[in-house]
């Protein structure tokens, strides 16, 4: 199973709760791979220490991650993670997308993360790329419309058809409106096929939003 995760400002402290770590840890165990976003650790021992977490009962989880992203006059950065299992899968790329200077000019606030699997366990799909993107909410209409440069970028890259796009997206309720939404080429283009519909709500507090696909 793959999955896709806003932690929502994971840092140390949420790290350090043990009650919140219980309900991340066994969301995260459900999966084969789980992209993770909005790590917020300047200090490098988060994404380890996860690691070291699900391998306390269930030997064979790995992860990769990207660098620290944001824009360069901005206080805030972010990492993504996938973590997987190793038993299942086999990792043999990561790519991190290049979008120029982090100046404001550039297409995405915190560009796309990719990674290529080898599978053992899925007879009719043998390697098959992830990209993980969180879309900047103040920007959703922009960023999604210059996401299928990202999927043809990583289609040279890794020379697979075989890619799933996924993350929180932030494209629906307020974000971006229904016309919108229906414009970007990743709807008009129907050689994308959209897995989880704009009913679902992907969100648990008290809105009814399709923000992760």
């Amino acid at each position: 199973m793959i999955g896709s995760f806003n932690v929502k400002t994971f840092g140390l402290s949420k790290l350090r709760n043990q009650l919140a770590m219980g309900y991340i840890e066994q969301i995260i165990r459900r999966y084969d791979v789980v992209f993770i976003m909005e790590i917020r650790d300047s200090s490098g021992t988060l994404i380890p220490s996860v690691l070291n977490i699900l391998n306390t009962k269930d030997e064979g989880w790995n992860v990769t991650y990207s660098e620290r992203l944001g824009l360069d006059s901005s206080s805030y950065r972010e990492q993504y993670a996938y973590y997987y299992r190793t038993d299942h899968l086999t990792l043999l790329d990561s790519y991190q997308y290049d979008d120029g200077v982090d100046d404001g000019t550039d297409a995405f606030s915190r560009e796309p993360f990719g990674v290529l699997f080898q599978s053992s366990h899925i007879e009719a799909l043998k390697e098959f790329g992830l990209v993980g993107v969180h879309i900047d909410p103040d920007k959703v209409a922009e960023e999604m419309d210059a996401l299928p440069e990202v999927i043809q970028d990583a289609e040279g890259h890794w020379d697979t058809k075989n890619i799933m796009l996924m993350g929180d997206l932030n494209a629906d309720c307020s974000y971006i409106s229904k016309q919108k939404l229906s414009d970007l080429r990743l709807r008009t283009d129907s050689s994308y096929l959209w897995l989880i519909g704009d009913e679902v709500d992907t969100t648990v507090s008290s809105t009814d939003c399709a923000y992760d696909r």
